[in-house]
């Protein structure tokens, strides 16, 4: 039978001071050994010198650095050789990645449509009889806004009244006139839903009403800031006349509700009242469409968030027998959503910002400069790094060493420019004689839609 070894460590101090005693014998018979033996040591190679008294040492010493020279050129041009073979592996490397990702896409693609969508992007444009084929979606490569703007398509030609959404804060911003143009060629009705009223004072919100109100019908609104709860949205009763700037701005109640609704019952009553009314809500991603619907509904019926991009798709919500809304996905219809402009009206989410420098140096030409001093509490700053630096010197955001987080304080600066904490806002232009003569859409809808006492109620809302 095999013992069971212990696997203790403790011996006799006999046995342990033995073994010490032999591992120094060991160690000195090795040293001995290795002392006796005959080992080379490295040694460092003798400079070989030319003696003076040699008629060509000048000719040799030339010749000796010459050749080191080529050396070194030789080594550096090894060098370049290996880095450009590497340059040319890799672009062969990419380009094959990108030939079959090509032919997996075209493996894909089964059925018609999938295959139209892939013409269009290889040949970038649209159908011939598209009527809205001067929005440029060319510019864009992103899949999804080619996607919406079908969507867009498809909204327009169901729709009867189309409701167009604009920011408070800079309604000629948030406009696409080549999309107004092309909704009126086709026999819609558009209205223009000035959005986000509490965010700038009752005189600009008057005077832009006026503004707009000479092409198109323009009605002031504000969705109710408790609509994603479950016990519904809050209105202001009746007519809402008198209604004081302090409560527009305070009250969490949604305003212009009445006047909308209104506008779009005297269109049903003077269409034909066998079908119903269906009403599509375009307009900038996170400008406030599923608000109004929600608003208008008086209830949850489409998800909300303070981030672009959660409508995906078109959705379809009964407000009543007689009338149906239609809610779409943002569309960005001038530039690109990373342009500074189109992140400071909140297209895309902040998390998906590469550079904060640019719509910061934008933000900081259009706020106050004794608005943001007083707002964060800062010292006067000369530019934009200067300003981020403050900001998170301010709010405690420092990285290690106690360097400023000047991309977490972008955040916060851009978050409190979209929630309205830094006012800003934008006076509309003076119309020209020839703007003037050549407006004449309100005139002609006047009698179908009312829009005297219409016009008459929203403007004492606003005031």
């Amino acid at each position: 039978m095999k013992l069971k070894r212990s696997t203790s460590k403790r011996v006799p101090l006999g046995r342990k001071y033995k073994i010490q005693k032999k591992v120094a014998q060991h160690r000195r018979k090795i040293k001995k050994i290795v002392s006796k033996s005959v080992i080379l040591k490295n040694r460092k190679p003798k400079i070989l010198k030319i003696p003076n008294s040699w008629p060509f040492k000048e000719q040799m010493l030339n010749e000796i650095i010459e050749k080191q020279e080529n050396i070194k050129l030789e080594k550096e041009q090894r060098r370049k050789n290996m880095k450009e073979e590497v340059q040319i592996k890799e672009q062969d490397k990419k380009l094959s990645e990108i030939m079959q990702i090509d032919e997996v896409k075209k493996s894909k693609l089964t059925n018609l449509d999938d295959l139209y969508e892939d013409a269009i992007i290889r040949q970038g444009k649209f159908e011939e009889n598209s009527t809205i084929e001067d929005i440029n979606d060319n510019e864009v490569a992103d899949s999804s806004r080619r996607v919406f703007l079908r969507d867009l398509r498809k909204l327009i030609e169901v729709s009867d009244i189309i409701l167009e959404i604009l920011d408070a804060r800079d309604p000629l911003g948030y406009r696409c006139h080549d999309l107004e143009r092309s909704i009126v060629g086709q026999g819609k009705k558009l209205i223009l839903i000035i959005n986000k009223v509490d965010l700038v004072p009752s005189e600009v919100a008057m005077r832009w009403l006026i503004y707009l109100r000479r092409e198109f019908p323009t009605l002031a609104f504000k969705s109710a800031i408790n609509s994603s709860s479950d016990h519904g949205v809050n209105q202001v009763k009746g007519n809402g006349l008198g209604v004081s700037e302090e409560f527009l701005k305070t009250s969490s109640a949604a305003f212009g509700t009445s006047a909308l609704m209104s506008l779009i019952k005297n269109y049903a009553r003077c269409g034909d009242k066998s079908r119903s009314v269906t009403v599509g809500i375009i307009g900038y991603p996170n400008v406030g469409k599923s608000s109004l619907v929600n608003s208008l509904k008086r209830s949850c019926s489409v998800k909300i968030g303070a981030t672009a991009g959660i409508t995906r798709q078109l959705q379809y919500i009964d407000l009543d027998s007689t009338t149906q809304l239609v809610d779409s996905p943002g569309v960005v219809f001038t530039g690109n959503s990373t342009d500074p402009i189109n992140i400071l009206r909140n297209t895309v989410q902040l998390t998906n910002v590469k550079d904060y420098f640019d719509p910061i140096n934008v933000l900081l030409e259009k706020a106050s400069r004794e608005v943001l001093l007083k707002l964060y509490r800062l010292p006067d700053f000369n530019d934009t790094h200067d300003f981020l630096t403050s900001v998170a010197r301010s709010r405690g955001k420092l990285n290690k060493g106690g360097v400023p987080d000047t991309n977490t304080a972008a955040m916060i600066v851009l978050s409190d420019w979209f929630t309205g904490k830094i006012p800003f806002y934008t006076l509309p232009p003076d119309l020209d004689q020839q703007e003037k003569s050549s407006i004449s859409v309100v005139s002609n809808w006047s009698e179908e839609f009312k829009l005297d006492d219409l016009f008459t109620d929203n403007n004492l809302n606003v005031l």
